[in-house]
């Protein structure tokens, strides 16, 4: 459902969905895909909260390393925030 507000293009309200699934997901601390907290830090960075984007996206980075939609995440909120040494790292990578 969250996907869907976020692809129509209503962030806020598929942010409300993505935290109420991170609420859910605390509970189970086995589960470790950081597609949730990629998805977050995009709703996140389109509604300018640049610092939590960048939060949310050093937890999907420690989730999964690799992962290249948490390297665009994070690059795409330090570039957002005015780092874009570090920016053009994650983008780079």
């Amino acid at each position: 459902m969250s996907l869907i507000h976020f692809r129509k293009g209503d962030p806020n309200r598929a942010l409300l969905y993505f935290n109420k699934a991170s609420a859910a997901l605390s509970m189970f601390s086995h589960i470790e895909d950081e597609t949730l907290f990629i998805y977050r830090s995009c709703c996140q960075c389109k509604l300018g909260n640049f610092e939590a984007a960048d939060q949310d996206a050093n937890v999907a980075l420690d989730m999964n390393p690799y992962s290249v939609k948490g390297l665009l995440a994070k690059g795409e909120a330090q570039y957002n925030m005015g780092s874009f040494e570090h920016a053009l790292k994650f983008f780079y990578r």
